[in-house]
Order: structure tokens, then C-alpha cells, then sequence
């Protein structure tokens, strides 16, 4: 302070020692604060100019090293870099002309490839070598006769619709030189027709010439002849079949009032059967039955089952009696349920009927049902002995085959392992296969302990089909592996093989080359249906027409040897059951076992 003191003295010109005291100090003292922050101000403004100074002399170096300039001074760099911002400006024009000229130049480049392109399928188009101006200028000299045959082209189909539909295909079908030989055909046609007129004219003339002749007139004679005796040879034929039908009747009344022998013994045969109510006659050439009661014929198409069983009972006994007349021998007689299809009171004379017959010879009477046999014990009077056939069959197999006692072996189970896939290696169990019947999967797909899966086996429940019937859980099981299967099946066909071939629902002609060609192809690997179809699309498979091909695919479609479905994974198929079955969690012992199968077909590969 004293030191800033002296200085503000000597600036203000007081003495060195100033009289100022008391209030003097304190009127004086803020200005004095005020000058020596003036100073300080000034000191530190002065310094800052001074290193302004040597900035703007480095600056002034540097830029006039920039500009390349020999001068030192400012002013002269000043007027430098003013020039030289003149030239970068004209620099940066010129450099936006040089962009905007390349721009065009690309813009044209792009025209110019373009066109090439246009050129080059101009010359693929005309089918001409790239390059080939020669060719190309030929072509354009050329173009004005080609629009000339355009025209005509448009007059001639102008002219060509005005024909109908029928010619207009055959002309699209047909070419010039099919036409030029149907020409020719037509023409040799007409050739050969013209000679035909000349030679109908030639035979025309003849026949004029004829009709003029006396010959005409024998012709006409011998035609009248001929007429007369054909008329004659009309006559006799007429008189032929007068006498044909003549005879017909004869016959007829013959047959009807000489009937065999036969006849009348089968028509008494019947008369006794029915109680009198039907007997039997001929006529046109068939047996018919005569009503006694309503006094008509009935033909035997008109006679019900029971009556035609008895009439052929009655004629059947007629012709044994009529073999066995002068003999001494009477043959035996086996009767099979005779009195089915008849009422009681037929039934009652046909036992009657074969009461009667048994009083000469023996008689069998086969049948099932115990009225018969005692409608026939009844008539009988007990003159009949029952032979049961299962009692006859019985002593029989006790004289062939006697007691004799066997040896049963005893089936064991392997015992049960920790380890229940271990277990399933020690008891060989197979891998299930996609399309084998569910019922027949070993039963350790429904367990999940060994010793469940032993107590099941050990009675003789192997398959999944046997353990569903041991409980509704096992059930529950079986039904959502076999929708799991279900699922699983969808987007992936079966195995088409040769022997499938040979199903009676694929219309194939195999005697066709191509059926022999599918033999081959399906004999190589095993393929699917969709495998056959890509073949036949890929002409691997020649040979097969539209119905063919149509008829292959609808039976691969129908029996899942083909199927344009996408395959779901084991993931979907699991999400599509929990879908579907509310109760079905994934930490749950049936979700476990469904995952199980699914992972144990191998889907993925």
C-alpha cells in the first residue's frame, strides 16, 4: 500500500508526505481505491495488447508461410490473403463447375449403358451377333417392307375372323404344307370323281339303251316270277307255324290231362303235407300248385317258402318211389329241418308225412330246434330214437384224444432296474414307429417306475393296449399318445413301397411302361408319395398321362402316402394337446410321457 501510495502521489503531484488527516483521508481514500484499480486495469489492458501483438506477428507468419508470401509486414500479409481468399473463392467456383460437369458426365455415362443395354437385347432380340452393325442397318433398310407385311398380316386376320370358328382352328392347327397335301388329296379326289361321273355317264347311257331293249321286258318277267314264288314259299311258311301252333296247344291239353306218373304220386305226396289243401300239377312245361280251397293255380314264383319246401319234398319222395318201384331195396331218407318255414299244422303233416315213410324205410331227421323233435315224438308214439349230436361228439373225443396231463412253462419277468431306460434296455423294447398302431406300443410308454411297469408285466399286461384297460389313468395315457400320433403324423406321409402297388383301389394299368418304371423307383430306397409325385413332375417318371398321374395322386393323397400339410415339431404338437386339454400342465407325469414318445420317433431327422 505505501509503495501504491508513493505512486498515486507523485501521478497526482502531492508531496510526499501530504497533510491529510482525519476526514481529509477519508473524502480522498474511495477515489484513491478507484485510481489504483484504474492503474491495475490499465497494467493488465497494456499486457494483454502486448500479447495480442505477438499473436497477430505469429499469425501474420503463419499465414504468410500459408500463402507462400515473401512479405513480413502486416499490412503487406493482409493484402496477401486478401488475394489469396479471391483465388479460393474462384477455386471453390471452378471446383462446383468441375462437380456439377461430372454429374453430367456420370448422368450421360448412365444414358450411354442404358442404351448399350437397349442395344444389346436389341441384338439378342433379332438374334444377331453384338455388334453386327452391318446386319443392323440391313434390318432397318428392310423395316419399311416388314410394317408393309405387318399391314397384311392385320388384313389377312381381319379376313380370317369372318370364317368360322371351326376353320379358324383347323388353320391354326394345320401348316402350309398339311393344307398343300389335303390340296392335293382333294384334288386327286376330284380326279377320281370326275372319272366316277364319266363312268356313271357311261353305265347311263348303257341302261337307256337297255330300257330300249327287249331284254328289259325277260327282266321284268323273271321279277314277276320270282315274286310268285315267293309268295308261294310265304304261304307254306304260314302254314308251318299254324301247324307249330296247333301242336303247342295239343300238347299243352296233353300235359294237363296225361300227366306222369311222377306227377300224381308228388301230387298225393302233397295232398297229404298240406292236409289236403294243395296239389300239384304241369303246365307250360313247370310244376304249378292247385289251390283246393280258393280252386285257381298258383305258379311257384307265387307260392310262399313254406309251400315250396313242401312241394319239393313231395316231388322229391315221388321220384324215389318211382326209382325204387320193382326193387326190393328202399333207400334211406335224410330230412334237414323240413318244417322251418311251416305252420303248426303243416308241420303236424309233414310229421305225419314222415311217420308214413319210416314204416318202409329208414329215415334221419336232422334239426336245432326241440319243438320239431317233439312234434315228431308225438305223432310217433315214441317210435324214435333222439341221437344227441354233442353227446355223440363228446364220447367221440374222449375215444380219440383221452386225458393226458401237460407240462405248463412258466414265463418270468426280469426284475426291476433303478434305472427305468436301463430297465427298458434290459427288457429289449423297441423304438415306436410313426404309423404303427398306438395299442401295440410296449406298456413301459405309460409308466414311469420300474416297479409299476413289473407289477403290470408280471400279469402278462406288455402292450400299451393291454395296460389301458387296467385303469382310467392309463387310458387318459394311451389317448393323448395316440392324438400325439395323430399330430405328429400331419405333414409327414407314409412309406410308399411295391407291395402297396398292388391295392385294388389304385387304377393303374400295369402293363404300362411307366408302372414297371415306378416298381424300380420305389425298389431303390424307401420313398414317400410326395418322393413319386416330385419324380413324375421332374420327368424322372416318364411316361404318365394326365388320368394316370391324376389317379396315382389321389390314391398317395388318400391313403397318407402324400400330403402338402407342414410337419409339426415336438414343441407344436405338445402346445397343440395342452390346447386342447386344459388339465394338461407341462410339469405334469401324462406331459412328461407324450414328450417322451414324441422324442423316442426321432421326428426332427
Amino acid at each position: 500500500w505505501l509503495d501504491e501510495w508513493e505512486q498515486a502521489s507523485r501521478a497526482l503531484n502531492l508531496t510526499k508526505e501530504p497533510d491529510l488527516q482525519g476526514s481529509q483521508f477519508f473524502h480522498l481514500s474511495p477515489l484513491l481505491k478507484d485510481w489504483v484499480h484504474a492503474v491495475s486495469a490499465h497494467d493488465q489492458s497494456a499486457a494483454q495488447v502486448q500479447h495480442a501483438r505477438k499473436q497477430l506477428q505469429a499469425a501474420a507468419l503463419d499465414l504468410a508461410r500459408l500463402c507462400r508470401l515473401q512479405e513480413t509486414e502486416v499490412v503487406d500479409i493482409t493484402a496477401g490473403s486478401q488475394n489469396l481468399i479471391h483465388t479460393i473463392q474462384s477455386a471453390s467456383k471452378l471446383q462446383d463447375r468441375l462437380q456439377s460437369q461430372k454429374e453430367l458426365l456420370a448422368q450421360e455415362e448412365q444414358r450411354q449403358g442404358k442404351s448399350a443395354s437397349d442395344l444389346h437385347q436389341l441384338f439378342e432380340r433379332l438374334k444377331l451377333d453384338c455388334g453386327d452393325f452391318q446386319t443392323l442397318e440391313n434390318l432397318q433398310s428392310q423395316y419399311k417392307e416388314y410394317l408393309e407385311l405387318e399391314d397384311q398380316k392385320r388384313g389377312y386376320e381381319q379376313s380370317l375372323n369372318t370364317y368360322p370358328p371351326e376353320i379358324i382352328e383347323f388353320a391354326a392347327s394345320t401348316s402350309l404344307d398339311e393344307v398343300m397335301d389335303m390340296v392335293s388329296d382333294a384334288e386327286a379326289e376330284l380326279g377320281q370323281l370326275e372319272e366316277l361321273r364319266e363312268e356313271y355317264g357311261r353305265k347311263r347311257e348303257r341302261y337307256d339303251s337297255l330300257c330300249s331293249d327287249t331284254k328289259l321286258e325277260e327282266a321284268l318277267f323273271s321279277y314277276e316270277a320270282a315274286k310268285e314264288a315267293l309268295e308261294a314259299q310265304r304261304r307254306e311258311e304260314v302254314h308251318e307255324r299254324m301247324v307249330y301252333t296247333l301242336f303247342e296247344e295239343v300238347k299243352q291239353e296233353s300235359e294237363s290231362i296225361h300227366v306222369p306218373q311222377v306227377v300224381r304220386h308228388a301230387s298225393n305226396w302233397l295232398l297229404r303235407i298240406t292236409a289236403n289243401r294243395f296239389s300239384l300239377g304241369m303246365g307250360n312245361g313247370t310244376f304249378n300248385a292247385v289251390d283246393t280251397t280258393l280252386g285257381r293255380s298258383f305258379s311257384l314264383a307265387e307260392l310262399s317258402s313254406g309251400t315250396r319246401v313242401q312241394l319239393l319234398f313231395a316231388v322229391r319222395m315221388a321220384f324215389l318211389e318211382m326209382l325204387e318201384s320193382g326193387g326190393e331195396y328202399h333207400f334211406p331218407v335224410f330230412f334237414d329241418e323240413l318244417m322251418a318255414n311251416s305252420d303248426d299244422q303243416r308241420s303236424l303233416a309233414i310229421a305225419e308225412a314222415i311217420v308214413e315213410i319210416s314204416k318202409d324205410r329208414q329215415v334221419f331227421y336232422c334239426t336245432a330246434q326241440m319243438d320239431e323233435v317233439t312234434k315228431l315224438t308225438e305223432v310217433a308214439e315214441n317210435a324214435l330214437q333222439v341221437i344227441r349230436l354233442e353227446d355223440v361228439k363228446r364220447s367221440y373225443r374222449i375215444q380219440e384224444s383221452p386225458f393226458s396231463a401237460v407240462k405248463v412253462d412258466t414265463l418270468s419277468v426280469i426284475d426291476p432296474v433303478q434305472d427305468y431306460d436301463a430297465y427298458a434296455k434290459a427288457l429289449n423294447i423297441p423304438s415306436p414307429l410313426l404309423y404303427e398302431p398306438i395299442g401295440s406300443l410296449h406298456s413301459w410308454y405309460l409308466c414311469t417306475e420300474s416297479e409299476e411297469l413289473y407289477a403290470h408285466m408280471k400279469r402278462g399286461f406288455v402292450n400299451a393296449g393291454q395296460v389301458a384297460r387296467a385303469g382310467e389313468q392309463y387310458r387318459q395315457r394311451l389317448a393323448l399318445v395316440a392324438q400325439a400320433q395323430q399330430l405328429a403324423q400331419t405333414g409327414r406321409p407314409k412309406v410308399f413301397t411295391i407291395h402297396d402297388l398292388s391295392d385294388d383301389d389304385l387304377k393303374l394299368n400295369r402293363s404300362a411302361a411307366y408302372y414297371e418304371a415306378l416298381q424300380i423307383f420305389l425298389q431303390e430306397e424307401r420313398r414317400t408319395g410326395n418322393d413319386v409325385l416330385q419324380a413324375i413332375e421332374a420327368k424322372v417318371l416318364k411316361g404318365f398321362r394326365d388320368n394316370a398321374r391324376d389317379a396315382l395322386s389321389s390314391f398317395l393323397y388318400e391313403k397318407g402316402f402324400a400330403t402338402d400339410d407342414a410337419p409339426y415339431t415336438v414343441a407344436e404338437v405338445l402346445s397343440r394337446l395342452c390346447l386342447n386339454h386344459p388339465d394338461l400342465y407341462i410339469d405334469s407325469e401324462n406331459h412328461r410321457i407324450v414328450q417322451r414318445y414324441l422324442k423316442s420317433l426321432d421326428l426332427e431327422n
